[in-house]
């Protein structure tokens, strides 16, 4: 039975069966129960996203520090004079262009989660040694 049908027999005091006017008022309160309902998922979806940024931003921290730590582990290899340990320093290399190609997939992995949040891109700065 639709609304306006509903409003005719309202006129006419029709009495309704118990199923019709359960019926009725069933889709009184649809709307009401779907606005409860999206605001329960927003709540949520609040909550998940503080959640995500909290995490997010605990990694983007550990992902600055890693960094800064690969920077200070080249600026060191000036220092590698001795040719006796060539193969120790080439395999250090090697371990370490593989970090730096995991940073740079973290920082594009970073980038990509910042777009979700409608953020600027953060870009680290090269420090000068």
């Amino acid at each position: 039975i639709n609304a306006e049908y509903m409003g005719i027999l309202e006129q006419f005091q029709y009495s309704l069966s118990d199923e019709d006017c359960r019926c009725k008022w069933d889709a009184v309160a649809w709307p009401r129960k779907i606005e409860n309902l999206i605001e329960l998922v927003q709540k949520n979806l609040e909550l998940e996203t503080d959640r995500f940024r909290e995490i997010m931003s605990v990694e983007h921290e550990q992902f600055l520090k890693d960094v800064d730590k690969m920077q200070r582990g080249v600026a060191t290899f000036s220092k590698h004079t001795e040719l006796a340990n060539v193969a120790e320093f080439a395999a250090q290399v090697k371990v370490m262009q593989k970090t730096i190609k995991d940073l740079q997939e973290k920082a594009i992995d970073f980038n990509k989660k910042q777009q979700l949040f409608n953020e600027k891109k953060k870009k680290k700065k090269k420090k000068k040694t």
